[in-house]
Protein backbone atom coordinates (compact mmCIF):
# COMPACT_ATOMS: atom_id res chain seq x y z
CA UNK A 1 0.00 0.00 0.00
CA UNK A 2 1.40 3.38 -1.01
CA UNK A 3 0.85 6.34 1.22
CA UNK A 4 1.53 9.80 -0.25
CA UNK A 5 1.71 12.73 2.11
CA UNK A 6 -0.50 15.70 1.33
CA UNK A 7 1.98 18.56 1.57
CA UNK A 8 -0.57 20.87 3.16
CA UNK A 9 -0.90 18.47 6.09
CA UNK A 10 2.87 18.29 6.66
CA UNK A 11 4.49 20.78 9.00
CA UNK A 12 7.98 21.87 8.03
CA UNK A 13 10.56 22.07 10.79
CA UNK A 14 14.26 22.73 11.13
CA UNK A 15 16.86 20.46 12.68
CA UNK A 16 19.80 22.59 13.84
CA UNK A 17 23.07 21.18 12.53
CA UNK A 18 21.49 18.59 10.20
CA UNK A 19 23.25 17.96 6.89
CA UNK A 20 22.67 15.89 3.77
CA UNK A 21 24.25 14.44 0.68
CA UNK A 22 22.32 13.48 -2.43
CA UNK A 23 22.70 11.38 -5.53
CA UNK A 24 20.58 10.95 -8.61
CA UNK A 25 18.66 7.69 -8.70
CA UNK A 26 16.80 5.73 -11.31
CA UNK A 27 17.53 3.50 -14.27
CA UNK A 28 19.49 6.10 -16.23
CA UNK A 29 21.83 7.13 -13.44
CA UNK A 30 24.88 5.25 -12.28
CA UNK A 31 25.04 4.34 -8.64
CA UNK A 32 26.74 7.03 -6.64
CA UNK A 33 26.41 9.89 -9.12
CA UNK A 34 25.73 13.00 -7.12
CA UNK A 35 27.28 15.35 -4.66
CA UNK A 36 30.22 14.48 -2.46
CA UNK A 37 29.71 17.79 -0.69
CA UNK A 38 27.88 17.89 2.61
CA UNK A 39 25.06 20.44 2.44
CA UNK A 40 22.95 21.95 5.22
CA UNK A 41 19.36 20.75 5.56
CA UNK A 42 17.13 23.84 5.50
CA UNK A 43 13.88 22.18 6.59
CA UNK A 44 12.09 18.86 6.48
CA UNK A 45 8.55 17.49 6.84
CA UNK A 46 6.91 14.11 6.45
CA UNK A 47 6.39 14.94 2.78
CA UNK A 48 9.70 16.46 1.73
CA UNK A 49 12.67 18.69 2.45
CA UNK A 50 14.68 21.59 1.09
CA UNK A 51 18.39 22.27 0.87
CA UNK A 52 20.74 24.82 -0.71
CA UNK A 53 22.93 23.89 -3.67
CA UNK A 54 25.40 25.41 -6.07
CA UNK A 55 24.23 22.86 -8.66
CA UNK A 56 21.16 23.59 -10.77
CA UNK A 57 19.15 20.38 -10.37
CA UNK A 58 16.34 20.01 -12.88
CA UNK A 59 12.71 19.64 -11.79
CA UNK A 60 11.52 15.98 -11.68
CA UNK A 61 15.05 14.66 -11.07
CA UNK A 62 14.85 11.59 -8.80
CA UNK A 63 17.21 11.79 -5.81
CA UNK A 64 18.33 9.61 -2.94
CA UNK A 65 19.05 11.78 0.09
CA UNK A 66 21.23 10.80 3.04
CA UNK A 67 20.34 12.99 6.04
CA UNK A 68 22.67 13.15 9.06
CA UNK A 69 21.34 14.59 12.29
CA UNK A 70 23.37 15.97 15.17
CA UNK A 71 23.27 13.98 18.35
CA UNK A 72 22.67 10.64 16.64
CA UNK A 73 24.78 7.99 18.32
CA UNK A 74 27.83 7.10 16.24
CA UNK A 75 26.37 3.72 15.33
CA UNK A 76 23.00 5.14 14.23
CA UNK A 77 22.36 4.97 10.52
CA UNK A 78 21.57 8.24 8.77
CA UNK A 79 18.11 8.71 7.33
CA UNK A 80 18.02 7.58 3.69
CA UNK A 81 14.98 8.75 1.76
CA UNK A 82 14.06 8.90 -1.92
CA UNK A 83 12.28 11.80 -3.56
CA UNK A 84 11.84 13.95 -6.64
CA UNK A 85 12.89 17.57 -7.16
CA UNK A 86 9.68 19.63 -7.31
CA UNK A 87 11.09 23.13 -7.39
CA UNK A 88 14.29 25.10 -7.71
CA UNK A 89 14.69 28.78 -6.89
CA UNK A 90 17.49 31.29 -6.71
CA UNK A 91 18.76 31.35 -3.15
CA UNK A 92 18.59 34.83 -1.55
CA UNK A 93 21.65 33.92 0.53
CA UNK A 94 25.11 34.44 -0.92
CA UNK A 95 26.33 31.07 0.38
CA UNK A 96 24.69 28.90 -2.31
CA UNK A 97 23.26 29.74 -5.74
CA UNK A 98 20.01 27.74 -5.47
CA UNK A 99 17.45 26.35 -3.06
CA UNK A 100 16.04 22.92 -3.96
CA UNK A 101 12.69 21.46 -2.87
CA UNK A 102 12.22 17.69 -2.85
CA UNK A 103 8.97 15.77 -2.44
CA UNK A 104 9.43 12.32 -0.92
CA UNK A 105 8.19 9.27 -2.75
CA UNK A 106 5.22 7.52 -1.10
CA UNK A 107 5.79 5.33 1.95
CA UNK A 108 5.00 1.62 1.71
CA UNK A 109 6.25 -1.82 0.77
CA UNK A 110 5.99 -1.54 -3.00
CA UNK A 111 8.58 -0.76 -5.62
CA UNK A 112 9.30 2.95 -5.84
CA UNK A 113 8.34 3.56 -2.21
CA UNK A 114 10.23 4.68 0.86
CA UNK A 115 10.10 2.05 3.61
CA UNK A 116 7.61 2.67 6.41
CA UNK A 117 10.40 2.91 9.01
CA UNK A 118 11.59 6.12 7.28
CA UNK A 119 8.23 7.78 8.00
CA UNK A 120 8.36 6.57 11.61
CA UNK A 121 11.84 8.07 12.07
CA UNK A 122 10.68 11.38 10.59
CA UNK A 123 7.71 11.38 13.00
CA UNK A 124 10.08 10.84 15.94
CA UNK A 125 12.32 13.67 14.78
CA UNK A 126 9.27 15.89 14.28
CA UNK A 127 8.31 15.22 17.90
CA UNK A 128 11.68 16.56 19.00
CA UNK A 129 12.12 19.54 16.66
CA UNK A 130 8.59 20.35 15.45
CA UNK A 131 6.37 23.04 16.96
CA UNK A 132 3.65 20.66 18.06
Amino acid sequence: MKKRMDRRSCTRFRIPGATLKHRKTGVLFLRGSGTTVTLPLLDISRGGLSFPSDDKIKKNTPLTLIVNMPGDPGDAEPLEVKGVVKWLSVNPSISYKFRVGVQFLPYGDGRGCNPGHVLEKIKLIEGIYGDG
